[in-house]
């Protein structure tokens, strides 16, 4: 919302002292869809980038490493950090007088407010960006030490004990499991990349008729949509022993958020 403001002090410290003007200047964030838009972007950016070692499978060493103080500590500094880049560009001022004016307390305190307060109604987007972290670990694991550890602590949960995830022994039985649901996942692919294949001969045949040429086309544009929404899909849509582990990998993280 660019624009002047005569009145600097006064509009920051409306800033720093009302939740809703502070969202909608800083964060660009005017009602709910935004701010689950917005922390959807983060958890995704947040766990692949400076948490993983602490919070992304792919990366971690142990369940030890799991520490959601760490994301408010991170949240805080990327509210700050738009707060710097919105004071430079429409209030012009210097990098260092917009961080001296984050050295006020009660300001501090209150984006420290309000970033809990969005860490509490929207943890689950980061919940659901680990879970997606074990998948991709899964999937793309191989036989080291390190990772057959981490992978052996999640198979040693209780909450998948006591929910008689019994086919499910070791890490080579879940290795088992991914490789089903990644030929499920590429033997719907290569059917519908095979039609789309014979679709397009038809078309550049030359032999249909108008008539035709639209259905096919029409066929054309749906299966491609398809093939988009598949490849985008993670491998629980195609094995429901998985996906089973997941949403109680999810439950358990949920629990400890």
């Amino acid at each position: 919302m660019a624009q002047n403001f005569t009145k600097h002090d006064d509009f920051v410290e409306k800033l720093f002292s009302e939740s809703k003007i502070f969202e909608e200047y800083i964060l660009g964030v005017y009602n709910d869809v935004d701010r689950e838009e917005i922390m959807q972007i983060l958890s995704k950016r947040l766990i692949q980038g400076a948490l993983k070692e602490e919070l992304n499978f792919v990366h971690m060493k142990s369940l030890k490493s799991f520490k959601y103080s760490l994301i408010v500590n991170l949240l805080f500094k990327e509210f700050a950090n738009e707060w710097i880049s919105f004071a430079q560009e429409h209030l012009e001022y210097t990098k260092a007088f917009a961080l001296d004016e984050l050295q006020d307390k009660r300001r501090v305190r209150f984006i420290v407010s309000l970033v809990e307060n969005y860490f509490r109604i929207y943890k689950i987007e980061f919940v659901k960006a680990i879970c997606d972290t074990f998948i991709e670990l899964v999937a793309t694991a191989t036989v080291t030490t390190a990772r057959n550890k981490i992978l052996t602590e999640v198979i040693s949960l209780e909450i998948l004990k006591v929910n008689h995830i019994s086919l499910v022994r070791d890490y080579y039985q879940l290795r088992v499991i991914a490789r089903e649901a990644l030929d499920a996942k590429n033997i719907k692919l290569t059917k519908m990349k095979n039609e789309i294949t014979e679709i397009t001969f038809r078309l550049s045949s030359g032999m249909l008729s108008t008539k035709e040429k639209e259905e096919f086309t029409n066929r054309l544009v749906k299966i491609q949509a398809n093939v988009e929404s598949i490849e985008s899909k993670s491998l629980i849509y195609f094995n429901e022993t998985l996906k089973k582990i997941r949403d109680l990998i999810f439950e358990y993280l949920m629990q400890k958020a």
